[in-house]
């Protein structure tokens, strides 16, 4: 058996897929993504290909999705204020996705609790910098209040 694309130069995660969505009777309603064989990232383990990433339907509201799209392109290397925004997209999922938030380092993962919070965390390898945010969305306005930052600028040896 032949499978096309294939690449001995990338795990199993790089290798071409879709992701997409269908109604409840099996009827596609949208395809998300169409990610293509990703044989050349930028350098660092903060490289991240580009398009919707970190697909995760909410837990609190029905037929709700939300996303990670890179705003530097998925190059660590490029200097910007925020590297990740993140999206969000209500069925029927034909209109465009909403911007809830952007991340100064590369998003991880979301936290959902009811209707109006969240938590929001994203991280930094080269620095182990981890960031947690509470979200609050009211009335479309986006309250966001930083809970929870480590990093290793603020680890000090206890044998110094």
């Amino acid at each position: 058996m032949d499978v096309c694309p294939f690449s001995y130069l990338v795990t199993y995660r790089r290798f071409p897929h879709s992701i997409s969505l269908y109604d409840g009777k099996g009827k596609l309603a949208k395809t998300l993504v169409d990610v293509p064989l990703i044989e050349d990232l930028p350098q660092g383990f903060m490289a991240v290909r580009t398009g919707p990433r970190d697909i995760q339907w909410r837990n609190d509201k029905p037929n709700t999705i939300v996303y990670a799209e890179a705003l530097d392109g998925g190059d660590p290397e490029t200097e910007v204020t925020h590297r990740d925004k993140l999206m969000q997209l209500e069925a029927p999922f034909d209109g465009d996705a909403e911007q809830i938030l952007q991340t100064e380092d590369r998003f991880y993962r979301f936290i959902w609790s009811d209707d109006s919070t969240a938590v929001a965390m994203d991280y930094w390898w080269n620095t182990r910098n981890n960031l947690a945010r509470s979200i609050a969305e009211t009335l479309k306005k986006v309250a966001i209040a930083t809970f929870f930052c480590t990093s290793t600028k603020s680890y000090t040896s206890p044998h110094r």
